[in-house]
């Protein structure tokens, strides 16, 4: 698993209208210019139908907004960690206050993560 730089910032973009598509990008590459210039390490978090086209844009780290504790194959729906890594993105939030899940499925997806990356 990477180790990160401290001080560390996490940017949540959430799922509102104005940050779909060109600005998902356009706000990680501002936050890839920062991380630059100060030093501290950005992780920008967009949402995940913009995921892989941000993660191919810029060079910070980018983590998913969420990840399900599903199965790899018949899991129609889910966002699994094996996906997540498949595309290069480096992480996810787990148990975000908006989507939040049981500690037994954390301590899972820890492992998964632990394991794939």
């Amino acid at each position: 698993m990477k180790k990160y730089r401290t001080p560390s910032l996490v940017i949540n973009l959430k799922n509102y209208d104005e940050i779909y598509s060109k600005f998902s990008i356009d706000i990680s590459k501002i936050s890839e210019s920062v991380a630059s210039e100060t030093g501290v390490e950005i992780i920008v978090c967009p949402p995940n139908p913009v995921l892989y086209t941000v993660i191919e844009n810029v060079s910070i780290p980018i983590y998913a907004q969420h990840v399900d504790d599903a199965k790899v194959g018949s899991s129609t729906g889910s966002i699994v960690p094996e996906l997540i890594k498949s595309i290069n993105c480096q992480g996810s939030l787990i148990n975000h206050s908006e989507k939040r899940i049981p500690i037994k499925d954390i301590e899972k997806l820890i492992e998964r993560f632990n394991e794939s990356f």
